[in-house]
């Protein structure tokens, strides 16, 4: 068995310093103004702050880029066809069907982003 003699005069700091922390936690920061620039994180927290809790699952590994392009293809491909697959997704990926009321207001929010974003890379189909 050790012994230690503590002198009870000597006085320990037993403060423990305290790194002031951002008010903003790091994911909640504004995103970076073009899309095409959003990391992972920017994706999940944009789809939540719109209460797309649902797409946030579904789109759970979706950059800026991986955004514009499901937009794409949701423009560009028969929406029968779209909403077939997404539901085949969703139910994969959340065991829930999909809400046509979250695919509507994603739509609706994309355009939004895409009209604000300084640069693009949907083309529209030539007719």
């Amino acid at each position: 068995m050790c012994l230690v003699n503590v002198d009870p005069k000597v006085e320990v700091d037993t403060t423990i310093p305290i790194t002031p922390i951002s008010p903003e936690a790091p994911s909640m920061l504004k995103p970076p103004t073009d899309i095409l620039n959003w990391n992972q994180t920017h994706v999940h927290d944009w789809l939540i702050s719109h209460g797309l809790l649902q797409m946030s699952r579904l789109f759970a590994n979706f950059n800026g880029r991986s955004l514009m392009y499901m937009n794409e293809i949701i423009e560009n491909v028969e929406l029968e066809k779209v909403i077939s697959l997404l539901q085949a997704d969703s139910l994969r990926r959340t065991s829930q069907t999909l809400s046509l009321v979250e695919l509507s207001h994603l739509r609706s929010l994309l355009n939004q982003q895409k009209q604000s974003s300084p640069s693009t890379i949907i083309a529209k189909p030539a007719k």
